[in-house]
């Protein structure tokens, strides 16, 4: 917060607290960017025809991060 405060300039006030409960998105949440593309969603559908597995598959969640402009950090990118 006093970094932020500094980059802006300015004293921020709000009060950054933890999380208590954390809520998952509704389904059609899920994977977003993912669900955008049409041809892609083919694919996962044929995968995971049941909707919760596809929401829990790592391999959507790392597309969807990608899609959504996220790279894969470096540990990722390399197979050992």
């Amino acid at each position: 917060m006093a970094e932020a405060g500094k980059r802006l300039g300015e004293k921020i006030h709000t009060e950054i607290l933890p999380a208590e409960t954390f809520y998952l998105a509704e389904d059609y949440h899920q994977k977003y960017m993912l669900r955008r593309d049409r041809s892609l969603m083919r694919d996962f559908t044929r995968m995971y025809p049941k909707v919760r597995d596809f929401i829990n598959s790592t391999a959507a969640a790392r597309l969807n991060g990608l899609l959504g402009g996220h790279p894969l950090p470096e540990s990722l990118r390399t197979n050992p």
